[in-house]
């Protein structure tokens, strides 16, 4: 979709969506075929590049993946606002802002979103030597941590035990 072997981006382009298949491979714990169906990364997709809903580990894992050639890019401010505000977006079920692929998952992310034990896992993932400044550190933290205050969980839940995480995959 929107990506041919003779456009000048080309490798580009299939470097970060494999890059989205492979962190939903990892952390949605589905396999490759289910992970590369689960990208939707195109010029429609509202800043999300990749979603899987796995309902068997009550998983709901959303990425957005960058691909640097030279391996020194990192995540800047506004990239993380951007992805936060497409979360927001999906969480608010305004699917409509959404590539066709995500729009057709709308039931599934339902489920997740009526559910009280589904973990919910936004992860930033990029070629980058190292992660993020400590500025986009402190907002991710920040962020997961009201989503998880909204959802009432307790101050002394174990990180791998919240249920939403704001991952940073390098």
């Amino acid at each position: 979709r929107e990506c041919r072997p003779s456009d000048s981006h080309y490798t580009d382009k299939m470097a970060s969506r494999a890059i989205a298949a492979f962190t939903i491979c990892n952390l949605a714990l589905v396999d490759d075929d289910i992970a590369g169906k689960s990208v939707c990364d195109s010029s429609q997709d509202g800043g999300i590049d990749a979603l899987c809903v796995n309902h068997s580990e009550k998983r709901v894992v959303v990425v957005q993946s960058k691909f640097d050639k030279g391996g020194n890019g990192t995540w800047k401010k506004n990239d993380f606002l951007a992805f936060k505000d497409a979360c927001e977006k999906l969480q608010q079920e305004e699917y409509q802002r959404f590539d066709k692929i995500l729009q057709e998952m709308a039931s599934d992310i339902e489920i997740g979103l009526g559910s009280h034990d589904y973990k919910f896992l936004f992860v930033m993932a990029h070629t980058g030597k190292c992660g993020a400044a400590e500025e986009i550190l402190g907002d991710m933290q920040g962020w997961q941590d009201e989503l998880n205050s909204a959802a009432l969980t307790l101050d002394n839940t174990p990180q791998d035990e919240l249920l939403f995480q704001v991952h940073l995959v390098s």
